[in-house]
C-alpha cells in the first residue's frame, strides 16, 4: 500500500465489495452430477429431485456444469435446460454457481454475455487447459473475464487436469485488482497457496468445494 491514504482507502472499499460476494458462499457446496437415462438423454427429474435432497439435507449452495456434472459433453441446449431445471426447482432458496471456463478467452466472455445468468449468483471458471499458458496469459485470460462478466468469479485452479498451475502470485495480482473475483477453488492444495490466500482479499475453497475462511488481512 506504500502508505497511501489512497490506496488504502481503495483496498478497504474493495474488501467490503468482496465480503459482500463471498457472504453467499459460506460452507459447502456440492457440484451436481447431471443424471442420464438408457438412451442417454438427461434425465430432468432426477436432476430436480436431486436439487431438493441438496437442499433439503442442508447444502449452502450448488454448482451447476462443472466438471462432475458432465460439462465438457453436455451440448448448449442441455445446458441452459440444465440451468432452468435447476433454477425452478431451487427456487431462489440457495445461491448457485454456474460453470462456465475454457481455453479461448473470447468465446469464454461470449458464453457468459450470452447466457442468461438471472437466476446464477456466481460463475467458476477454470484456468486455460491444454494451452499451457504464462503466469502472464493467465492473468490476462482472467482480466478479460473479469472485465467482461457481470457476475462475481470464482477462479478454479487444477492443474491435474488443465497441467498447468495458477501460481499464487498470480492468484493474488488478480485478488488485488478485480473486486468481481471473490475466491477461488484449489486442486492441488498446497500450504503456499493456502497461506498466500489468506493475504489477499480472496476466498480460497478447498477441491471439496468448502470455503475455509473469510481473509480479513491485506
Amino acid at each position: 500500500l506504500n502508505n497511501n491514504p489512497k490506496n488504502l482507502l481503495n483496498s478497504v472499499f474493495l474488501l467490503k465489495i468482496k465480503l459482500l460476494y463471498m457472504q453467499k458462499f459460506i460452507g459447502t457446496g456440492v457440484a451436481l452430477i447431471t443424471p442420464f437415462k438408457k438412451d442417454l438423454s438427461i434425465d430432468f427429474l432426477a436432476l430436480a429431485k436431486l436439487v431438493e435432497f441438496n437442499i433439503i439435507n442442508g447444502i449452502n449452495y450448488l454448482v451447476i456444469n462443472g466438471t462432475t456434472g458432465e460439462s465438457a459433453t453436455i451440448s448448449k441446449k442441455e445446458r441452459r435446460k440444465i440451468i432452468e431445471v435447476v433454477a425452478t426447482t431451487n427456487q431462489g432458496r440457495l445461491p448457485l454457481v454456474l460453470g462456465i471456463g475454457g481455453n479461448n478467452t473470447t468465446s469464454v466472455i461470449e458464453e457468459i454475455l450470452s447466457e442468461d445468468l438471472s437466476h446464477i449468483d456466481a460463475i467458476l471458471s477454470v484456468t486455460p487447459y491444454y494451452n499451457k499458458p504464462t503466469q502472464e496469459g493467465f492473468y490476462r485470460h482472467f482480466e478479460a473475464i473479469a472485465k467482461a462478466s457481470p457476475k462475481p468469479i470464482i477462479l478454479y485452479n487444477v492443474p491435474g487436469r488443465t497441467s498447468k498451475n495458477m501460481e499464487p502470485s498470480t492468484t493474488i495480482r488478480l485478488a488485488n485488482n478485480f473486486s468481481n473475483i471473490i475466491a477461488i477453488k484449489e486442486g492441488v492444495f498446497f500450504k503456499e497457496s493456502k497461506a498466500s490466500c489468506f493475504r489477499v482479499k480472496i476466498a480460497p475453497l478447498t477441491s471439496e468445494g468448502i470455503i475455509e475462511k473469510l481473509p480479513l488481512l491485506f
